[in-house]
């Protein structure tokens, strides 16, 4: 239920996702940093899905110094994480979405890995869930992510009526350097559409 915006090119990639966290019955349990980043590496990560995969994924984007080894290293150790922890945790659909700088082919890249192998497929534009407006708007900064999400959101809520989204935040990544920042809650876009209804 984790809203993931994220798009490539081959000096600029961006990622956003939102801060609203389910517990495994489904029910809203509150707001917690989805987005990891690693400046020395140039990589930016959201993951969705088991929490187990996501704290794994998030510690080896940590301690990575190159993304090109990291897409190597990461299945195995996502798939053990699955299977170890899935007795405690959902383990429900888990999907890593990874952008940055690769050292072999000196540009942006970027890869999403999906349970239960985490094989690393190469995109240039990934969408959880799926909105026709992150292709066709082709966004070139963080702000023109916001409005994904809100689409997003829309999608999601067709599906899961609970979800709000929470605060969306976002990460430019250039080979320089990684820019994040809030670009918004999804939650008092929500309360605005509503009270604009009402009158």
């Amino acid at each position: 239920m984790t809203i993931i915006a994220m798009h490539c090119q081959a000096d600029r990639a961006l990622l956003a996702t939102d801060s609203e966290y389910f517990s495994p019955d489904g029910t809203p349990a509150g707001d917690t940093c989805k987005l990891v980043t690693n400046g020395i590496a140039m990589i930016a990560m959201a993951a969705a899905g088991a929490a187990c995969v996501a704290r794994t994924a998030a510690l080896e984007v940590l301690h990575a110094d190159n993304l090109d080894l990291l897409l190597k290293a990461l299945p195995p150790k996502l798939q053990k994480a699955r299977a170890t922890l899935s007795a405690v945790d959902h383990p429900g659909v888990s999907v890593v979405a990874l952008t940055g700088f690769s050292p072999r082919l000196g540009r942006m890249i970027a890869a999403t890995l999906e349970a239960p192998d985490f094989v690393p497929e190469m995109t240039s534009t990934f969408s959880q869930p799926w909105s026709d407006e992150l292709v066709t708007l082709h966004p070139e900064g963080l702000c023109d992510l916001f409005g994904v999400c809100q689409a997003q959101l829309h999608a999601l809520q067709s599906e899961y009526p609970a979800a709000r989204g929470g605060v969306v935040v976002g990460a430019l990544v250039t080979r320089d350097g990684i820019v994040c920042r809030q670009l918004g809650d999804l939650r008092l876009n929500l309360a605005r559409q509503l009270r604009r209804l009402a009158a």
